[in-house]
């Protein structure tokens, strides 16, 4: 019998590359079922964190997963929501094969309906797509994974965490509209009817993927009727200004629903490996077709070999908008000597929300000994999730005996592997300023200096050697 946190696990039900699903069950009365995600790799704090702020917000929306808690604790990054019994819509057409147009219609007005409601939370659930939506033998359907969700406000994209084979292409340029989530909904509504995703991409690059989700026509089986044919494509216009509105599918769906479509689903394709370009010439032409993401990665990839072919395709991507390569573009500056340069794209990175270039900005204020200039952006990256950065400006509120908030970032720090920030986290246990829920300050700091001691921290690694003597002794 194995716990999580408490709970006893049922079964394992998913794995993927940030996470693992459990089916647990509570260890007393009543014994309730939750489905409990834990996070691989608790460096991927932010996501969890991001996750539960989404969940907690669209809480009680009919169709979504409904939030129970969340558990933070040691190695363990767990949010538990209530048990949905049923599989990943993707597991079934991969093993049933294609759904036929009116299935299709169905499932796809259920999560167009879903997302209106999420709308008109402010929340775009900006990862829509078969595996994250579960039907159960009944068909009833449920929306997950809410890892990237973010505020309606936020509209800038840096195009991170993120599934490639279903992202819309103005992700790629540096933006996200409420007609992303209609884009991702379109690849999938294709998925659904063919099996298989469009351009062929199911086996490729993310390079690859994104270089034909933003330049290639999308290419439907005659098979399907005439207005799938259409409606598919409406939905995965290129401009996001021309793609149909999410009030404008419902209704088409709505049309589509009373009107004779194709009851015969499309054979269960076979799905080849075919052969592509590599992922550099993939990032060159995005490069050269002015997709600013595309320019920034190939950037990337010539920094090593030629700073000057570096140079030029950061400030393309840049002067587009895209905060990372203005950081980059301005690292690059500083290594050239270039301070102005330097300071002119961290301030533009800076504004636009990029934690690095809002940390280096600091630090370039710091050394200039400009303290106002210098807290103002330490303030704004630790807000924007950069490690060093929010363990600076914890050190200082902790000066200042504000222990509440710093003990706040420097676990967020700390959790993103940054040794200083475990360090000092240990002391605050160890010094009886840190929330404990139940576990001992002692046990606590013993926890977070190993971490930091892992990492060759050498005043952690005095710590705990202390701590352990003092344990012998007694």
């Amino acid at each position: 019998m194995a716990f999580l946190c408490g709970y006893e696990i049922i079964e394992e039900v998913a794995t993927g590359g940030f996470s693992t699903v459990y089916r647990v069950q509570e260890a007393e009365p009543p014994y309730r079922e939750f489905a409990a995600k834990k996070f691989n790799d608790v460096s991927d704090h932010a996501v969890f964190e991001q996750e539960v702020l989404s969940l907690d917000t669209v809480s009680g929306t009919p169709g979504t997963q409904q939030l129970f808690r969340a558990i933070r604790h040691k190695d363990n990054l767990i949010i538990l929501t209530h048990y949905v019994e049923g599989e990943p819509l993707k597991s079934r057409i991969d093993r049933d094969g294609p759904l036929d147009e009116r299935e299709a219609v169905r499932i796809i007005s259920f999560i167009a309906d879903t997302l209106h409601l999420l709308h008109q939370k402010k929340i775009h659930h900006l990862d829509v797509k078969p595996s994250n939506v579960l039907i159960d033998q009944n068909g009833t359907l449920t929306l997950t994974d809410f890892g990237i969700a973010e505020p309606s406000y936020r509209q800038r994209s840096e195009v991170a965490k993120t599934d490639f084979s279903y992202t819309a292409p103005e992700k790629y340029h540096g933006h996200q509209t409420a007609t992303s989530d209609i884009y991702s909904l379109g690849v999938s509504l294709h998925y659904l009817v063919t099996g298989t995703l469009p351009f062929h991409i199911h086996a490729t690059s993310d390079a690859n993927k994104m270089l034909n989700h933003c330049t290639q026509p999308v290419k439907l089986p005659a098979k399907l009727s005439d207005s799938m044919r259409l409606l598919i494509k409406s939905m995965m216009e290129k401009p996001s200004d021309k793609r149909i509105t999410l009030k404008q599918l419902r209704e088409q769906l709505q049309t589509l629903s009373i009107i004779r479509l194709n009851n015969q689903p499309l054979p269960k394709p076979s799905k080849t490996k075919t052969n592509t370009p590599t992922e550099k010439e993939c990032f060159a032409e995005a490069a050269r077709r002015n997709i600013p993401f595309g320019q920034y990665r190939y950037a990337l990839l010539c920094e090593d070999e030629n700073k000057e072919e570096a140079l030029y395709w950061y400030e393309q991507a840049a002067n587009a908008g895209f905060a990372r390569a203005q950081n980059n573009l301005a690292l690059l500056y500083m290594n050239l000597g270039n301070t102005q340069q330097a300071v002119k794209w961290y301030t533009e990175g800076a504004k636009a929300g990029n934690a690095f270039s809002q940390y280096n900005l600091a630090r370039l204020y710091d050394q200039q000994d400009d303290t106002e200039k210098a807290n103002h952006w330490y303030e704004r990256a630790a807000n924007s999730g950069h490690d060093r950065a929010q363990n600076t400006v914890a050190i200082h509120l902790e000066n200042k005996q504000q222990f509440k908030r710093a003990f706040s970032l420097y676990q967020r720090a700390a959790y993103s592997g940054f040794r200083a920030a475990q360090f000092n986290l240990g002391l605050m246990y160890e010094n009886e300023r840190a929330p404990t829920n139940g576990t001992s300050s002692r046990e606590m700091a013993k926890f977070w200096y190993e971490k930091a001691a892992a990492q060759n921290h050498s005043k952690a690694k005095k710590r705990l050697s202390i701590l352990n003597n003092q344990g012998k002794e007694r």
